[in-house]
C-alpha cells in the first residue's frame, strides 16, 4: 500500500518538506480549534496516545463528515477507511459530535514518535446538498512514554503497536510448534518487503504482503521505532473464542521483514473483549478476562502492573471513581466494572414509545490495564467502551397543590431528564404555546435539581375562562381544570402528552340581592352583588334575558356591572292573572338559572295591580282577551249592547266605561288569513246600534263604535331549546378527519369522515400534519364525506353543510353551502356537488363530493373557516336515496323514508388567504390570473358602469 510504504521508506528530504509544509499551514491555522461553529462551541485535547475533538453543533437535519489533509490531498472519511486507518467519529451520548484519531493513524505527521500533527475538518451538509467546512490543526506531543506492546480496543477497530528492538529469534517469542509451522512461510518470504503472517484456529497459515492484508480491511504499518497492526472487527482472520465464559475477539499475526543479513519477526496479535453488558440491579455490569491468553505465553510468569478506569477517554483517580459510585474490581479470573444508573459522567436520555416516557442511560467507560509476563516487559491494554441500559419507562406525575385558600390552581408536573421540555399546554380544550400561556396570565416555572432533572409548575387562576366553574349547591363552587401536558424530547422533537383533571372545591357562592317593584306602567326588577355571574344567567320562562331579547320584547334592560330591568305591562313574558272592570292584575317572573345544569336557583315574582284601560291580550293558547274603554259619548254608547262579529259573543263584564270581551281564536267569527309567515287572527268589537225603521236605516240616536283586535303568530314558532354543550375536546377530535355526532342517541351516530382533497381527482387528501390548510381566495375546496364500515347497499346522503369560524357546529355567523340536499351560491362563493364514480374497494354510493368556489372580491368568509355537514344513512332499495334536492324550485322530499341513523362531520381549519403574483391555478378547467392589470380593468369597467346607469336614469326621468 502506498501509505504503508510513503510512511516506511521515506526520505529524510521529505521529512524536512512535509514538516516546512505543517509548519506554514499551522501558521494559519493554529493548534487546537479554528472554526465558528453556529450557536454552540467545539474543544480539542491531546490525550493520551490519541486526538480529541468534540462539537456541540445543531444539525437541525442536516448530516455531517470528517476529511483528514495531509500535503498528498483530501481524504473523505467513511466507515470502513475509518476503521482501516485509525478514525472513529459520531455522536456520542450527550449528542454532540466526536471525533478521534490515533497518533498511529493515517495521514498524521509522526516526528519519531515523540510530537504528531493531524489536520482535519468537519463538513457538514444542509439539505439542500450545500457543505459548510470548520477545520482543525492538532499538535500533540507524547505525554507518557510508548510501552513495549500497545493494545487498543477502540469501538470500530483493534489496534497493537510494537516496539521493533524486541528479542528476534528466541523460545520466548512464539511457541515451539507455532514457529516450527511459521519458519517454512519466513524461508519462503520475499526479500526487503514487509509482509504478515496470520495465525487462525483451525486453519494453516497465511503469508501475504501488506498490500494484500490491506485488500482484506488490514492495515500494517512502520514508523520511527514501531510496527502497527491495525484490524477492523469481524473481519476474515480474526477468532472468536471463550474465555472464563466472555467472547473475546482475537487476531494472531506475526509481521516479518527480511534481508539477507536479518531477520525482523514481529508479534502484533491482538484480542478484545465482546462482552454485552448486563443491566441488573439498576447496575451497569462489563467484564472482561483479567487475562487474555492469546496474548501471554505462560499465564503463570503474568503480573499484574496497574488498572484503571476513567470515563470518555480519560483516566480517573481513585477518589473520583469512589466518590461517584463506580466499582472497579479485579478477580483472579475476571476484570468487573460496575456503574449505578444515573452516576456521575453519564447521560441520561429521553424517548417516547407509544406515548409512553422512557429514558436510557449511557457511559462512555475507559479502561487501562497494564501487565508483565516473560514475553514482554510490559503490555499497555486500552479499551474504550460505550454501556448502555435498555429503554426502562418513566411515569411523570401531576400533583395538585392548590391551597384551600387559593384562588388559583397550582399544579406542579415531572420529574423529567434535562433533555425534556415543555412544548405546549392544552387548557380547556385550547392549545397555547408556552408564550402564549404567559401572556394569557399563566405562571409557569421550572424547578431544577442538583440531579440535572427538572419539573414544571403551572398556576392558572380560577377566573380563566378556559377553567370550567359550576355551582355544586350549599354555597360549593367546583372548580375544574382539564390540562394536557404536551412534552418534547430536543433535540430529535419527540413528543408526548400527559393529561390530567383536577377538582378544586371552593366555599365561596355569593347569591345576587334581588328585588322587584311594581310602576304605573309595568315592573322594574334590580339585582347585585353575587360572585357567580358568569355561571347565571337571568330567564324569562323558557327564554333567557339577553340584550337582543330586551330589545325585540321592549324591555329596557342593562346588566352591567348589576341588573336593571324595566318591563312594560303590554310586554311578551307578562301573565296576565286576571283582567276585570276593577283592573288587570298581573305577574312578571324573573329566574336565576344555572347555565351548565340548568338549575333554577332562585325566583324573583312579582305580582301588580293595574288600573283598567284599554288592553288586548293573545295568550298562547289562543284565547284572546279584549277591553274595550267607551269614552264620553253623545248620546251614550250601553256597553251591553256591544258584541263580536258574531253578534252571539257579548262582554263577558260591563259598566258605564268598559266592556271585556274573552273568546277563542277560533270563534265569534275571528277572520283568519296567512301574511309574511304569520296566522293573524282578526275580529272586530262593534256596537250594536238600535236603528229605525229597522231595515232601511234612516234614524239612529246612538253613537258608531268599532274596534278591530288582531293577533299575530308565526307560523313556525322557534322554541330555543337551552342544554349543556358537546365538550370543546370532542369537537376539536373532529376538526380534521373524525366523526361527530353531537348530543344523539347511541344509534342514531353513524360512522363517516370527512376529508379536503388537493385537487378536483380526489386522489390526494390533505394529512394531519398539513392542517391548517391555507388557500387563495380563486382556490377551489375540494371536500369528501364518506360512511365507513357499513352495509354496502346503504347510501350516504347529504342534507346539510356550511361554514363557521370556528370549530363549534352551531358558531356564529353560518354560511349555508348545502340546504336539504340542495347546493347554494352566493354572490360571493358557488358550491356545486359533484358526481362520484370510483373503482376499487371504495363505495361509490357512499360518498359525497363537492366542490366551493370562493369568487374574486370581498368574500364574506373569514380569514379561518370549518367546513360542517349533517347526513342520513337511507335504504338502497328505496328511491328517496337519490339526492334530496329534485328540482330548481328546491322541493326537498320527506327524511323520514331515509331511515333514522343521522350524523355530523367537520374538517377544518382552512385559511383563505391572498395568492402571490403571477400565480395561476386551474379552477374548473378554468385559468385564474392575479394580476395587477386586470384589477385596474375591473376598476375602470366598474367606473363606466356607474355612469352609464346614471345616464340612463336621467335619461328615463
Amino acid at each position: 500500500m502506498v501509505v504503508v510504504r510513503w510512511q516506511s521508506r521515506m526520505s529524510g528530504i521529505m521529512v524536512i518538506k512535509r514538516l516546512i509544509g505543517i509548519t506554514l499551514l499551522m501558521a494559519f491555522l493554529p493548534a487546537g480549534i479554528k472554526t465558528d461553529l453556529p450557536l454552540r462551541t467545539s474543544t480539542t485535547e491531546c490525550r493520551d496516545h490519541y486526538f480529541w475533538m468534540s462539537a456541540a453543533y445543531n444539525l437541525n437535519g442536516a448530516t455531517y463528515r470528517f476529511d483528514v489533509l495531509d500535503n498528498g490531498g483530501i481524504y473523505p472519511l467513511t466507515e470502513t477507511y475509518a476503521s482501516q486507518c485509525g478514525f472513529t467519529y459520531g455522536i456520542d451520548f450527550s449528542g454532540n459530535i466526536t471525533f478521534r484519531a490515533s497518533f498511529l493513524a493515517c495521514h498524521v505527521l509522526n516526528n519519531n514518535d515523540l510530537s504528531f500533527s493531524l489536520q482535519f475538518r468537519l463538513v457538514v451538509i444542509d439539505q439542500l446538498n450545500g457543505e459548510t467546512d470548520y477545520p482543525f490543526s492538532m499538535f500533540c506531543q507524547l505525554l507518557s512514554p510508548w510501552q513495549p506492546r500497545e493494545i487498543v480496543c477502540e469501538e470500530n477497530y483493534m489496534e497493537v503497536s510494537v516496539r521493533k528492538n524486541v528479542p528476534v529469534i528466541g523460545q520466548e517469542g512464539k511457541s515451539a510448534e507455532d514457529w516450527e509451522i511459521a519458519l517454512p512461510l519466513v524461508d519462503s518470504a520475499d526479500m526487503m518487503v514487509w509482509q504478515i503472517i496470520f495465525h487462525k484456529v483451525n486453519q494453516p497459515m497465511k503469508i501475504m504482503t501488506t498490500v494484500a492484508a490491506l485488500d482484506l480491511g488490514y492495515l500494517v504499518n512502520s514508523t520511527f521505532s514501531r510496527v502497527v497492526l491495525r484490524a477492523p472487527y469481524s473481519l476474515t482472520e480474526s477468532d472468536l473464542i471463550e474465555l472464563d465464559n466472555i467472547e473475546v475477539e482475537v487476531v494472531r499475526g506475526t509481521v516479518l521483514y527480511k534481508q539477507r543479513w536479518m531477520l525482523l519477526l514481529v508479534d502484533t496479535s491482538t484480542a478484545c473483549s465482546k462482552y454485552h453488558a448486563d443491566f441488573t440491579n439498576d447496575n451497569l455490569v462489563w467484564l472482561t478476562p483479567r487475562i487474555m491468553d492469546p496474548l501471554v505465553l505462560h499465564v503463570s510468569m503474568f503480573t499484574d502492573m496497574s488498572l484503571q478506569m476513567g470515563i470518555d477517554g480519560k483516566v480517573l483517580d481513585s477518589l473520583t471513581i469512589q466518590s461517584r459510585g463506580y466499582l472497579l474490581t479485579n478477580e483472579s479470573a475476571v476484570v468487573n466494572i460496575t456503574i449505578p444508573y444515573g452516576s456521575p459522567g453519564g447521560y441520561t436520555q429521553s424517548h417516547v414509545i407509544n406515548n409512553q416516557y422512557n429514558q436510557r442511560y449511557s457511559i462512555n467507560v475507559y479502561l487501562v490495564h497494564v501487565w508483565a509476563d516473560d514475553m514482554w516487559d510490559s503490555t499497555r491494554h486500552a479499551s474504550f467502551i460505550p454501556l448502555q441500559t435498555p429503554y426502562i419507562p418513566q411515569t411523570p406525575f401531576v400533583l395538585n397543590e392548590t391551597g384551600p385558600h387559593d384562588t388559583a390552581f397550582t399544579v406542579y408536573c415531572g420529574v423529567f431528564n434535562s433533555d425534556v421540555t415543555l412544548w405546549n399546554l392544552t387548557v380547556g380544550g385550547q392549545t397555547l404555546s408556552v408564550p402564549q400561556a404567559l401572556d394569557r396570565g399563566f405562571e409557569i416555572s421550572e424547578i431544577k435539581y442538583a440531579n440535572g432533572t427538572h419539573g414544571y409548575i403551572v398556576k392558572i387562576n380560577f377566573i380563566d375562562p378556559l377553567i370550567y366553574a359550576e355551582y355544586v349547591g350549599e354555597g360549593v363552587r367546583q372548580y375544574t381544570l382539564k390540562i394536557n401536558y404536551t412534552m418534547s424530547i430536543v433535540p430529535q422533537i419527540e413528543l408526548y402528552y400527559i393529561p390530567a383533571t383536577i377538582v378544586h372545591l371552593v366555599f365561596d357562592v355569593v347569591y345576587p340581592n334581588s328585588t322587584g317593584a311594581c310602576t304605573p306602567s309595568g315592573f322594574i326588577f334590580e339585582s347585585s352583588g353575587g360572585n357567580l355571574n358568569t355561571q347565571w344567567a337571568y330567564y324569562v320562562g323558557n327564554h333567557e334575558l339577553t340584550e337582543e331579547l330586551a330589545i325585540a320584547w321592549g324591555y329596557n334592560l342593562t346588566m352591567d356591572p348589576n341588573l336593571h330591568l324595566e318591563v312594560p305591562l303590554l310586554s311578551p313574558g307578562v301573565v296576565y292573572e286576571d283582567i276585570s272592570l276593577r283592573g288587570i292584575v298581573a305577574q312578571f317572573v324573573l329566574s336565576l338559572v344555572d347555565v351548565a345544569t340548568l338549575t333554577v336557583e332562585s325566583v324573583i315574582l312579582k305580582r301588580c295591580w293595574f288600573p283598567p284601560e284599554e288592553l288586548l291580550v293573545c295568550m298562547p293558547d289562543g284565547t284572546i282577551t279584549v277591553v274595550a274603554v267607551i269614552m264620553s259619548t253623545i248620546p251614550r254608547v250601553d256597553t251591553s249592547k256591544m258584541s263580536l262579529l258574531d253578534r252571539t259573543c257579548l262582554p263577558t263584564e260591563v259598566n258605564e266605561t268598559y266592556a271585556v270581551f274573552s273568546f277563542s281564536a277560533n270563534t265569534c267569527g275571528t277572520r283568519v288569513k296567512i301574511k309574511n309567515g304569520y296566522l293573524i287572527y282578526e275580529n272586530e268589537v262593534i256596537y250594536n246600534r238600535e236603528l229605525f225603521p229597522v231595515n232601511f236605516p234612516v234614524i239612529t240616536r246612538d253613537s258608531d263604535y268599532r274596534l278591530t283586535v288582531r293577533c299575530l303568530y308565526p307560523i313556525n314558532d322557534t322554541l330555543k331549546i337551552y342544554a349543556k354543550g358537546v365538550p370543546p375536546s370532542r369537537i376539536r377530535s373532529a376538526m380534521k378527519f373524525g366523526t361527530y355526532s353531537g348530543p344523539k342517541r347511541t344509534r342514531d351516530i353513524i360512522n363517516m369522515k370527512s376529508r379536503i382533497a388537493k385537487d378536483v381527482t380526489f386522489t390526494k387528501f390533505y394529512s394531519d400534519l398539513e392542517f391548517p390548510v391555507t388557500r387563495a381566495p380563486v382556490e377551489p375546496l375540494f371536500l369528501e364525506t364518506e360512511l365507513l364500515h357499513s352495509n354496502p347497499a346503504e347510501h350516504l346522503v347529504l342534507k346539510d353543510c356550511w361554514a363557521t369560524e370556528t370549530a363549534e357546529l352551531d358558531a356564529r355567523p353560518q354560511w349555508d353551502l348545502v340546504t336539504d340536499g340542495c347546493q347554494v351560491s352566493d354572490k360571493s362563493y358557488a358550491v356545486k356537488l359533484l358526481p362520484v364514480t370510483t373503482n376499487g374497494a371504495r363505495n361509490p354510493h357512499h360518498i359525497k363530493r363537492f366542490v366551493i368556489n370562493i369568487l374574486e372580491g370581498p368574500s364574506p368568509l373569514w380569514e379561518q373557516i370549518y367546513i360542517h355537514c349533517s347526513a342520513v344513512i337511507c335504504d338502497g332499495h328505496l328511491s328517496a336515496c337519490d339526492d334530496l334536492c329534485i328540482s330548481e324550485d328546491r322541493t326537498v322530499r320527506s327524511l323520514q323514508t331515509l331511515g333514522q341513523q343521522k350524523g355530523y362531520v367537520s374538517a377544518g381549519p382552512i385559511h383563505i388567504g391572498n395568492m402571490k403574483p403571477g400565480n395561476v391555478k386551474m379552477v374548473s378547467g378554468n385559468t385564474y390570473k392575479q394580476m395587477p392589470v386586470l384589477g385596474f380593468v375591473a376598476a375602470m369597467l366598474g367606473v363606466m358602469l356607474i355612469i352609464f346607469v346614471i345616464i340612463a336614469v336621467k335619461v328615463k326621468c
